[in-house]
């Protein structure tokens, strides 16, 4: 069966006319749909079942075919490890533009079974942090894959209909619960690089359309991303995962209009999680340094000092390392 749908894939991206190929498909997708739920349980049998919806998708017609589709695909994923079945919803939400009432049921659907992979329940709690920590410890399945195929099919989105995602009450509270668990991602130290990755290339996408359509997204989720970030600098070493934190924290600092709630929300979590100099050392550099290399340099040595692994990034008497230095910019060249 596997084999079948794989050249019928192949066969249907090779017809460019359109209307052909949706003919073809109408004609004969009771016999596929039925083959494909009756062996979905094997996992290459989901994987050029995907493809093929895949190819389909973009030159089909029929909106009930669509959400039969896109309703076996989320079927696979929340029953078996199968993150590649999200790729169709990426598709359908790019090319049906009238489906997108149902394409953001499919996402809130998407990512409610994200979560049960994950052991994550969106309240913002500290329990779900240790729910998730104890997940990423013992985990049941490839998280990483898991993270990475949804995170980049909410990038997709993004790019293809941000409206999708950015435009609706019910959107915008998926968007919230979703960069709530990016938060809680980055708080916790799972010691899965790629999942860090994926999580702050999303934020990244959702940073740039943020200060693009002047929206209020940032300001409702400005503490819980604050508070992961610091957190994060307190307790992770450096890394790439470190490398690409501090990369959105900076996008957040300075690529963008800067209001003056993030400047007084940086202070307030510093000056609690901190001794009163480590947090004046720190969010002044955070907020003084625009060059990226430099501000990831000093995050990377904060880092290391807050942990016990190495000296401060400034002394009390070398007005070179001290942070009021006017020369401080020239310490960190040095630094890295």
């Amino acid at each position: 069966v596997a084999h079948v749908l794989y050249l019928l894939a192949r066969g249907l991206r090779g017809i460019q006319n359109l209307p052909i190929r949706d003919a073809f498909l109408a004609q004969e997708w009771p016999l596929v749909a039925t083959i494909v739920a009756l062996h979905g349980g094997h996992p290459k049998v989901r994987e050029h079942a995907v493809d093929l919806f895949v190819v389909v998708v973009p030159s089909t017609a029929n909106p009930d075919t669509l959400v039969a589709m896109a309703r076996l695909c989320l079927h696979w994923h929340d029953q078996h490890a199968a993150p590649h079945a999200l790729s169709c919803l990426g598709v359908l939400a790019a090319s049906h533009p009238a489906l997108h009432p149902q394409v953001l049921d499919f996402l809130v659907v998407a990512f409610q079974s994200f979560c049960v992979k994950f052991n994550y329940v969106p309240n913002g709690s500290s329990s779900s942090r240790v729910a998730l920590l104890q997940r990423f410890q013992h985990p049941p399945e490839d998280l990483a894959l898991e993270a990475t195929q949804f995170f980049l099919l909410l990038r997709e989105v993004l790019r293809s209909a941000p409206a999708l995602l950015l435009g609706h009450t019910t959107s915008s509270q998926l968007l919230v619960e979703v960069l709530q668990f990016c938060c809680d991602v980055v708080a916790v130290d799972h010691k899965l690089p790629d999942v860090t990755d994926a999580v702050c290339a999303f934020f990244s996408d959702v940073l740039a359309l943020e200060y693009d359509s002047g929206g209020g997204l940032l300001q409702r989720m400005a503490g819980a991303w604050v508070e992961s970030l610091l957190v994060f600098v307190a307790m992770s070493t450096i890394s790439t995962k470190t490398r690409c934190v501090s990369n959105v924290f900076h996008q957040a600092l300075h690529a963008g209009p800067v209001d003056s709630t993030l400047r007084g929300l940086v202070f307030l979590g510093s000056f609690l999680m901190w001794f009163s100099a480590d947090a004046h050392v720190l969010t002044q550099s955070m907020l003084r340094l625009k060059d990226r290399r430099k501000f990831q340099v000093f995050l990377n040595t904060m880092s290391m000092y807050l942990q016990g692994y190495g000296p401060p990034p400034w002394t009390a008497t070398s007005p070179v390392l001290s942070p009021r230095g006017a020369t401080i910019p020239s310490f960190l060249d040095v630094l890295h």
